[in-house]
């Protein structure tokens, strides 16, 4: 069965703009299909991408040569050496593979070192309209910090599968002329380093109280001048931050969800501290 796309080009352009999404790779390689004859229809596409933070739900969504560029949706912070899933759901109406990468070297190149989950069409992936794939992934020690992008891509393409059986997806438009499927999306995950509590340096610690905290934390230092403040989920995710002084040295977390937090502290851009604390 195949997917009928009734989008305009002032469709696809609406589309794109109202929601911030791009259907232009660059500078990584176009990942489009473009099928014989002009065809739009596919018979395999991508339901969700959840990741960390990240869920994605695109369903039928794909505009253009069947690709977009998420760059409006949550950025997940992976932290170095942690493992996650990676959870995955297709629409699959024929044998299909898929594949996943994350450029670790900010190369604009999906390496094949690179490739961070996926399973060949020669292996298959079960039909039906919901089909849950997960996959653990690690973030290794070397990949470097900061926003870096992932891809993810399912192909029913029996001419390349015919062609290179026992063998993952490509991530880039090397199947172009399928008369089959399928569908690609790009994303923003943001790879961080954790500094742990018990690594913290030698310099002034922070003392934090109450803890656990009601509407108010207080931080007291052993350090002269203001300091910098930033309180993160468990998950990484940056959620309050502001300024303190030995005059004002109190935070106000009222506003912040019942669970476990992080905050650090630092000084003319060094960090002086990071503890966790509970919100009550």
């Amino acid at each position: 069965m195949k997917k009928v796309l009734l989008l305009t080009l002032i469709g696809i352009f609406s589309y794109a703009n109202l929601f911030a999404q791009t259907t232009n790779p660059a500078p990584y390689c176009p990942a489009g299909f473009a099928f014989i004859g002009g065809d739009t229809t596919g018979s395999d596409w991508i339901n969700s991408v959840q990741l960390d933070s990240l869920n994605n739900v695109s369903d039928a969504v794909s505009p253009g040569l069947h690709y977009i560029f998420y760059n409006n949706v949550t950025v997940p912070n992976l932290v170095k050496g942690t493992s996650y899933s990676l959870k995955l759901n297709f629409y699959i109406g024929g044998g299909a593979g898929y594949a996943a990468w994350i450029d670790y070297n900010h190369d604009d190149v999906f390496d094949s070192t690179e490739l961070i989950a996926g399973i060949t069409a020669s292996t298959g992936i079960g039909l039906g309209s919901s089909v849950p794939v997960t996959a653990t992934i690690s973030i290794p020690v070397t990949a470097l910090s900061g926003n870096t992008r992932m891809r993810v891509r399912i192909s029913e393409d029996d001419d390349y599968h015919g062609s290179h059986p026992g063998a993952y997806e490509l991530a880039c438009d090397s199947m172009d002329n399928t008369a089959y499927g399928g569908e690609t999306e790009d994303y923003t995950v943001n790879i961080m380093t954790e500094t742990k509590v018990e690594e913290l340096n030698t310099k002034p610690r922070i003392t934090l109280y109450p803890n656990p905290a009601n509407d108010f934390l207080t931080i007291r230092y052993n350090s002269a001048g203001p300091l910098a403040y930033t309180i993160y989920t468990v998950n990484g995710s940056k959620i309050l931050e502001g300024t303190i002084s030995t005059a004002k040295n109190t935070i106000d977390i009222a506003g912040l969800n019942k669970g476990l937090y992080f905050i650090r502290v630092a000084q003319d851009g060094q960090q002086i501290g990071y503890e966790k604390f509970t919100k009550l």
